[in-house]
């Protein structure tokens, strides 16, 4: 994350040139599969007739479900102990069935109803996005660990981002080759590219857990300093002034995220225990309650508070469909979206991230008077108390060592800063692609879907080939400037490219639309090939502060941000071309 610092590598440090490219072909798969997911969705359009906005549905709501199980197989991936290591046999596995889910998904039956075809994608890619973890999780979190060198690390990361750049030198192919004469017509042409897909997700995606060495074989942990353990539970501003008589109790009852609560509420609460149970002055702002919002409700046992989260969902769900369905002229296909609205509505959320802390805090600050003083609300003894817990989960402490994993690594601003710029990024990238492919076709050839896939093909090979260009320049100036600025510069040169289309996607001169490409080349090659190793960069800051390595969970939040600003984009694109009147029926027009 700092500026860069000029030293040579230890030898020790340094990965063989040839395990990079293993390392690098794991990620040519993981690109193939996030790209090709993505590519082949509008076949559901083109060929199927699906509505635009159920496609854009489609593509969003499995990455829904990727905010659980990606955070889950980073924990299971750190903690996992084997003769085989943390990582490489889920690598290993996850290739293999990744691979023939996706392959799966795409034999598509002829002459079933929207309805049908929906349902059917909808589960297929629920399995699909679970195998993909399976295999990408431990992936990531293995490169992060390969080194602890801050250049060699953007090294691997070059490598891996420069053999994983080829492979968006053919899926912008894909829709060319799925409307090739001779497989009749483009769903079946999915259906065989699909086959494909598998044989080289599963032959390359295996050979990172063949390969491949880890430094860390068990969990990773260390023993923490005990003077610093002592003092754990009071850490944080003033907390030293406060006397809890009896923190084991409170511990107890608020589980593994007992220190978080109380550094954040030291320079809040009042100096004694009689005074325990007045309100705090001011917020305490809490991540783990603005991302998973009513999961952490449930968790924390907040049943009243659940109540009106679920009632202030249902209202502000029922406006935002209400004001869909006005927009979108009342559109009878998008009951189906009506029904998962919820799911994106944030507001709720929010609120509930700036007051969470504040409600919490009441809650324990009763038991913990109640425990100084002998006596509680329910009647129940000490013990009592401290065997309930204030959590669901207080009995399980593996769980709650995923909880508190999963906030501890949300609460670490290096990382969140780095999430935001992701998602910015990304989002903005797969926004505009989204439309990409329907304006060459139908605005740029008015409507000539072979001609225009085509060209699709020959933007995107001009951008992958620049990519690789990008991806040896950005990492050779990250080590000269550092990482920060070398991704200023990449990301401001694609700001202009992108903006360019606007000039060069014209029907007067269909080879102008090329000209962008180089430019917005600099986007996705300077984010994949610094991001990463400055998140590497992180997770060693991270074990500083708390003696532990979470490269898993680290991995898999940070690309679930990857996946979720792919999501929206895709949903917001759909929706967006329905509003803007786009009919796959009137070809050109």
């Amino acid at each position: 994350m700092s500026e860069a610092t000029h030293y040579a590598t230890a030898p020790a440090d340094r990965i063989p040139f040839h395990l990079k490219v293993v390392y690098g072909l794991g990620a040519f798969v993981n690109n193939t599969l996030a790209d090709a997911i993505g590519r082949m969705l509008i076949v559901l359009n083109l060929g199927l007739g699906m509505n635009p906005a159920l496609v854009g549905l489609l593509g969003a709501l499995p990455r829904l479900a990727d905010a659980v199980t990606d955070p889950l197989m980073g924990y299971v991936s750190d903690n996992t102990r084997s003769r085989y290591g943390r990582r490489r046999p889920y690598i290993f596995l996850g290739a293999i069935l990744v691979g023939i889910v996706f392959a799966i998904l795409w034999q598509l039956p002829d002459g079933k109803s929207e309805s049908w075809y929906f349902w059917y994608f909808l589960g297929g890619s629920l399995l699909f996005f679970f195998a993909y973890t399976i295999y990408a999780t431990p992936w990531v979190a293995l490169g992060y660990e390969l080194t602890p060198d801050y250049h060699e690390r953007t090294r691997l990361m070059g490598v891996q981002n420069f053999i994983g750049t080829t492979a968006y030198m053919i899926s912008p192919y894909f829709l060319a080759i799925m409307y090739m004469p001779r497989f009749g017509d483009v769903v079946t042409g999915a259906g065989y590219l699909a086959l494909v897909i598998m044989v080289v997700a599963i032959a390359l995606g295996v050979l990172p857990a063949i390969f491949l060495r880890e430094r860390f074989t068990d969990s990773g942990k260390e023993v923490a300093d005990p003077e610093t353990s002592a003092s754990a539970v009071n850490a944080g501003p003033g907390a030293g002034s406060i006397d809890f008589s009896d923190p084991a109790v409170f511990k107890s009852f608020a589980g593994a995220e007992a220190d978080y609560y109380l550094s954040k509420w030291a320079f809040r609460i009042p100096n004694t225990i009689e005074q325990a149970g007045a309100s705090p002055r001011g917020f305490g702002f809490n991540w783990s309650a603005l991302l998973l919002s009513g999961l952490w409700l449930v968790y924390r046992k907040l049943w009243l508070v659940l109540g009106v989260f679920l009632v202030a969902n249902a209202l502000i769900a029922y406006g935002v469909v209400t004001l869909i369905s006005m927009l979108l002229a009342q559109d009878p296909s998008l009951a189906v979206v009506a029904k998962f609205l919820w799911l994106f509505n944030a507001v709720p959320a929010i609120a509930l991230g700036l007051i969470a802390n504040r409600l919490y805090f009441a809650k324990a600050a009763r038991v913990i008077q109640a425990a100084a003083s002998g006596h509680t609300e329910s009647g129940d003894s000490l013990s009592e108390i401290a065997k309930k817990g204030g959590s669901l989960l207080s009995r399980y402490p593996a769980v709650e060592e995923f909880f508190s994993g999963f906030a501890a690594t949300l609460r670490f601003i290096p990382f969140r800063l780095l999430c935001v710029a992701t998602f910015l990024v990304f989002n903005g990238f797969i926004l505009i692609a989204a439309f990409q492919s329907y304006v060459i076709i139908y605005y740029v050839f008015g409507g000539d879907q072979e001609a225009g896939s085509v060209f699709i093909g020959h933007s995107g090979l001009v951008q992958a080939f620049t990519a690789l260009a990008v991806i040896s320049f950005i990492t050779w100036l990250a080590t000269k400037i550092g990482k920060r600025r070398a991704f200023f510069v990449s990301t401001g040169i694609s700001m202009i490219g992108y903006a360019s289309k606007w000039f060069f996607y014209t029907p007067d001169n269909p080879w102008l639309c090329l000209v962008p490409a180089p430019l917005m080349a600099f986007g996705l090659a300077g984010l994949f090939t610094l991001m990463p190793s400055m998140v590497a960069d992180v997770v060693d800051m991270d074990e500083i502060h708390t003696y532990e390595r979470r490269e898993g969970m680290y991995g898999s939040i940070y690309w679930w941000v990857v996946k979720l600003g792919q999501s929206v984009a895709i949903f917001g694109g759909g929706v967006l071309l329905v509003w803007t009147g786009f009919d796959v029926e009137l070809g050109g027009n």
